[in-house]
């Protein structure tokens, strides 16, 4: 029965893979927040596309 609970004690203290799962709750808030602005302003949207378009009409027209 010691050993069980010398065993509990240490996956209590275990803090292996913690930070991973820190990074990835962060990461799902982060993502619901980006989603929530481009769902809720179409505005942010489209100048976003339109600053990726302009973007790739440079690359292009330097590669040319």
């Amino acid at each position: 029965m010691k050993a069980l609970a010398q065993l509990a004690h240490r996956y209590m203290k275990d803090q292996s893979g913690v930070t991973a799962v820190e990074y990835a709750i962060m990461g799902v808030g982060i993502s619901a927040i980006i989603l929530a602005v481009f769902i809720t302003d179409p505005t942010f949207k489209d100048t976003l596309i339109s600053a990726f378009q302009i973007i790739a009409t440079n690359i292009d027209s330097v590669s040319n």
